[in-house]
């Protein structure tokens, strides 16, 4: 049951991020200058770790009133090891034609199989008269924008919880999908459409390292802005025999003038195996320029790259490493459309 909450919180929580950005699109886009107003429904059910003497079965599934139903299915047949080996039967929303139903809070599908080397089975997964019922209080949708494009949105997004229904596998099996996760997005949107569309990226600071010498392998690949660490990994390998890695960046100072600070690290067990130590400058600037234009959109890379000096130190060995070879870029993009 863990297994499955959390798979559930997440594909609801993927469900809502794809919210924001739902607006690039949908409908009308073409539309230039005049905005677009539509709707969207969306019923999303998913299972994960479904267990019974049938065998085991994971599955997600998408439906809206704007978009060609998406998701998957796997199936593993009793004694199978969901973890290790592949699904007897699967089915993907790009492979064959996936009939996907909605009614309110009722969802039903059929769903073509392919065998686990994805070739076609001829045979059809089935979900009978799923039903849902609200299982916590309504998020409510907020405005935003997108570059230039701004997006009003008046819904919201309700967890659910399945209170029936049945997956059908060919030849037999069966699983009841009381207790199964799913999430409905209802919302009217209105959507701007300027001539020239503009979308800031930012691709932010990275810095990449890999070497290896006599005292070992290292590598460390991190990324931030000129004030925060979003990412930050390490990992070395010593020369004598096992492994160290970390990622805790709340010791470590990453910007455009170079990397300071120290990360703890653990072993392949998880237990506390050391540090490393950075103390490197970035210089030798230079200016990075790359353009791609198409009839309707112009996709433009400004930034700029650095030379590295310095050393990291892992302790308790006390191998140090050069920063010489480490890639230091710091990106951001822009994407225009013309319509």
């Amino acid at each position: 049951m863990r297994r499955r909450i959390w798979h559930a919180f997440f594909f609801s929580g993927l469900a809502i991020a794809l919210v924001l950005v739902q607006g690039l699109v949908g409908p009308e886009m073409s539309r230039a200058a005049a905005p677009s107003r539509y709707a969207e429904h969306d019923l999303e059910a998913s299972c994960f770790g479904l267990t019974n003497a049938f065998g085991s079965v994971d599955f997600d599934i998408q439906v809206s009133n704007l978009r060609p139903p998406t998701g998957f299915l796997a199936y593993w047949a009793p004694g199978a090891d969901p973890s290790v080996d592949p699904p007897a039967l699967q089915a993907f929303d790009n492979i064959g034609t996936w009939t996907v139903t909605r009614s309110g809070l009722d969802l039903s599908a059929s769903l073509p199989l392919v065998d686990s080397d994805f070739q076609p089975t001829g045979l059809e997964a089935t979900i009978s008269d799923m039903t849902f019922a609200p299982n916590g209080d309504p998020i409510p949708l907020t405005n935003f924008r997108d570059g230039n494009v701004q997006f009003k949105q008046d819904g919201s997004v309700q967890p659910l919880v399945a209170t029936g229904g049945t997956l059908s596998i060919p030849g037999g099996p069966a699983f009841a999908l009381a207790d199964c996760s799913g999430m409905a997005l209802d919302s009217d949107v209105f959507q701007t459409n300027p001539m020239t569309q503009v979308f800031p990226n930012l691709f932010g600071l990275t810095l990449a390292c890999s070497d290896e010498t006599t005292q070992g392998s290292w590598s460390v690949f991190a990324v931030g802005s000129r004030n925060k660490i979003f990412f930050f990994g390490v990992s070395f390998s010593p020369a004598n025999g096992g492994s160290q890695s970390g990622g805790d960046s709340s010791g470590m100072q990453l910007s455009d003038k170079g990397v300071q600070g120290s990360l703890p690290l653990v072993d392949i067990n998880g237990d506390p195996a050391g540090s490393a130590t950075f103390d490197g400058v970035f210089y030798n600037r230079q200016s990075i320029t790359y353009t791609e234009r198409s009839d309707s959109q112009k996709f433009k890379l400004i930034g700029d790259s650095y030379s590295a000096r310095g050393t990291v130190t892992f302790s308790p060995g006390g191998q140090t490493f050069d920063l010489s070879t480490c890639q230091v870029l710091d990106r951001r993009s822009q994407t225009i459309i013309h319509s």
